[in-house]
């Protein structure tokens, strides 16, 4: 059994980095990898990709190949199958269910497209979990290969009171260092912590579980994976795996090291070619992680929200959230058919059939929730 499975999740071509047109993502991300202090043949790679079949270069079973270099360490590549990517919806949980399916490794390590862990991500991430911690990639942008400043983002601001662009700069110039880094907003606590190392406790806890996370394989299929009621919006599946992991009574497990670091290159949105959907948003993620939190519910994938429930969910979206006072999403048509089609299936399960097959020469990830 290995040590680390990554899981790299993709809906993007390869081009897609501002900037850095003339670098494949997926390369930088196998390269970055190539570079870990951690031994090749202590960790496997699967990479879990929306745009499979509109990419020109694949990893064929066995080959370890990409774009004409072999790498020292195992891949995995395939095509995510899911009923919203068939709706043109956005799928961003059923690939790291995917990946869970295939793992042969104690610790699961999940990764967004466009990014580079530095060379000792993975080696640090082990490190803390053999002393019982969940590590978490803490993110430092980049765009056209240099590091982002928040003077590139002079021209936007979250402030929802400022509609002017020459108010928005003023408010800029007043309130943010431009010549500061962007990174994710986590930094704040590690600045704050005495040794640049913040345990998050409670509710929080579940908050700072992101998409460069690390996770026991044993607690992933104790919470039947990432849960794809989640799928057609890409919001906080990954926090909501946090809020779960917390019900299930790990506490105290989630851990911000500075010394963890990965970045993100600026990319292009994912192409109309996979999610064409530009409607509103179908449901609220944050509304049902807010659910799941105050039932203590811990097992994904594994129930019916009753008719109950969802009123509950759209209710507390609207009580919480201004889009949603703007229509009723119970008329959106992708609400309807998730409604009626909810995900249900048993990870222990489909990864025992996985797996059983991977040991006759089978690569194969079943087509488990179709939404029928």
């Amino acid at each position: 059994m290995k040590k680390i499975s990554c899981i790299y999740a993709t809906a993007r071509p390869g081009d897609s980095m501002i900037g850095r047109k003339d670098v494949d993502h997926i390369s930088l991300f196998l390269d970055s990898l190539e570079k870990q202090t951690m031994a090749p043949n202590e960790f496997e790679v699967m990479i879990a990709d929306c745009y499979y079949g509109l990419r020109s270069d694949h990893i064929k079973h066995g080959t370890n190949t990409y774009r004409g270099v072999k790498y020292p360490f195992t891949i995995y590549h395939w095509q995510v199958k899911s009923p919203w990517l068939k709706r043109g919806l956005w799928t961003g949980n059923a690939p790291w269910n995917g990946g869970i399916m295939l793992s042969d490794a104690e610790l699961i390590c999940t990764f967004g497209d466009c990014c580079e862990p530095i060379p000792e991500y993975l080696k640090r991430i082990w490190d803390w979990y053999k002393k019982g911690y969940w590590a978490m990639g803490l993110v430092v942008y980049k765009k056209d290969n240099k590091l982002l400043l928040k003077e590139d983002l002079s021209k936007k601001t979250n402030d929802p009171y400022i509609n002017d662009r020459n108010e928005q700069l003023q408010f800029i110039k007043k309130n943010w260092d431009l010549n500061a880094v962007v990174r994710d907003s986590r930094w704040v606590f590690v600045e704050q912590s005495e040794n640049g190392i913040y345990i998050p406790r409670g509710f929080h806890a579940g908050q700072s579980f992101h998409g460069y996370a690390s996770i026991p394989l044993d607690a992933l299929l104790k919470l039947n994976g990432f849960d794809e009621n989640f799928d057609n919006d890409k919001s906080l599946g990954d926090c909501d795996c946090g809020v779960r992991a917390l019900n299930a009574g790990y506490e105290e497990k989630v851990l911000l090291d500075r010394n963890i670091v990965i970045f993100e290159n600026s990319h292009e949105s994912i192409p109309d070619s996979i999610v064409p959907y530009k409607g509103p948003t179908p449901k609220s993620n944050y509304a049902l992680m807010m659910h799941n939190y105050f039932i203590k519910r811990f097992r994904a994938n594994s129930y019916i929200l009753t008719d109950e429930e969802i009123d509950w969910i759209v209710q507390y979206s609207v009580d919480n959230e201004s889009w949603a006072k703007t229509y009723d999403q119970r008329e959106n048509p992708h609400f309807k058919w998730w409604r009626k089609h909810q995900p249900i299936f048993d990870l222990v399960e489909l990864r025992e059939l996985v797996q059983e097959n991977l040991r006759k020469g089978i690569f194969e990830i079943p087509e488990y929730y179709k939404g029928d």
